[in-house]
């Protein structure tokens, strides 16, 4: 049986800031981004060429 990873969970104390950096700085790719209530927001970045999100 072959195991990849594809996701790995990564918890911020500034959602808007960390999606920033990974996105404009670092060129990651914004998968998926939405609230889930006022106190979770879950988004979704890949790096590019990457089979992994985080």
């Amino acid at each position: 049986m072959g195991w990849k990873i594809e996701v790995v969970p990564i918890p911020v104390a500034d959602v808007e800031k960390a999606k920033g950096s990974y996105s404009e700085r670092l060129g990651f790719t914004v998968d998926h981004d939405s609230r889930v209530n006022e106190e979770t927001r879950v988004v979704r970045l890949t790096p590019p060429g990457s089979g992994c999100s985080m």
